[in-house]
């Protein structure tokens, strides 16, 4: 390779590595040198780790890259709602020709790039029941994970579903949230739940684009939340990586979004909610189970744009105050 360059190149990106992992094996020894600096990308690490590739391990860096956060959107009016109907990757958010040109590139991400990187990776034997997998999974994305209901529900075995949700968090589709439990014991026997990486992709694989999402409804509530824990799950990717999420269900079914886990202190508890006026939230349910879990802080994240102090000491804050206050960012003035 080296030979193969002119000698003022420093930097060699190489596209897809998974598709071809025997280049890792090819670059390990420059890595030693120095001769080069790699920047290494691709959309799968379960064709690498299966297949007894060099994961180059103590020599290569490793960065998720996630679709678009609210700070590295072009502002303008409307862009909130932008978001949340259309998600972040970047080709749709910055799509020149509209919402028409924003549809046409969502479902050709489902109908053709979803499907051709399972096959092109051989993830599944048979791609009919992965499709109708994808549709569900899209429709319980923010639920708890009931694989044996969605086994029942596209005719194939609870083993296989659980398999499918692990190609998705694999191929960087979507993300587990764990439950969470002061026993470490009792978190891993509880139930996750999932969440697709991008709400355009949600609405792609719900067959729904036709139709924006009205504030006030619950499908409006669903992806408020989605939008705003995929940020959160970029954000940490990005500067706070030992931070564990996870969420919380009491015994008699409230839950607490999210649970912070920093690692140096009691957690913080997070309500997410769509609400343009934080006053009109019911005192029950999740804001009481805010007010009995120990957290070295409670907020409710919502689009009421003016930052409020509920009973019991639980801030209420606009979701990107919040999320800058969390993660340490600038905010606006």
């Amino acid at each position: 390779m080296g030979s193969a360059l002119p000698s003022s190149v420093r930097n060699v990106v190489v596209d897809e590595v998974q598709r071809e992992p025997s280049l890792l094996d090819v670059i390990q020894p420059f890595l030693r040198t120095g001769q080069f600096r790699f920047v290494l990308t691709g959309s799968s690490a379960r064709k690498l780790r299966r297949g007894m590739a060099n994961l180059l391990g103590g020599r290569a860096v490793t960065r998720s890259l996630w679709p678009l956060v609210s700070w590295e959107r072009p502002r303008h009016p409307g862009w909130e709602e932008e978001s949340l109907a259309w998600g972040g990757l970047p080709m749709v958010a910055l799509a020149g020709g509209g919402d028409e040109e924003r549809k046409d590139l969502l479902r050709s991400y489902v109908s053709t790039y979803l499907a051709e990187e399972v096959v092109a990776e051989q993830l599944v034997r048979n791609l009919v029941p992965f499709r109708r997998f994808l549709g569900v999974a899209a429709q319980m994305s923010g639920k708890i994970i009931n694989t044996s209901a969605i086994a029942r529900d596209i005719g194939t075995s609870h083993n296989t579903v659980a398999s499918y949700f692990e190609i998705l968090e694999e191929t960087l589709v979507g993300f587990g949230l764990p439950a969470w439990s002061a026993s470490v014991r009792k978190r891993l026997r509880a139930k996750p739940k999932f969440y697709l990486f991008d709400t355009g992709l949600t609405r792609a694989l719900c067959r729904t684009l036709e139709a924006l999402p009205r504030p006030g409804t619950s499908v409006y509530g669903d992806l408020f939340e989605q939008m705003v824990l995929c940020e959160v799950q970029a954000l940490k990717a990005y500067f706070k990586p030992d931070w564990e999420l996870a969420y919380l269900c009491s015994e008699a079914g409230a839950e607490i979004d999210l649970v912070i886990d920093t690692g140096i202190s009691a957690p913080i508890l997070v309500e997410i909610k769509s609400t343009d006026d934080v006053t009109k939230l019911s005192p029950a349910g999740e804001l009481r189970l805010l007010d009995d879990t120990p957290a070295s802080r409670r907020l409710v994240l919502s689009r009421d744009p003016i930052p409020k102090m509920l009973a019991n000491g639980i801030e209420a804050l606009p979701w990107r105050r919040g999320l800058a206050e969390i993660f340490n960012l600038p905010q606006e003035a």
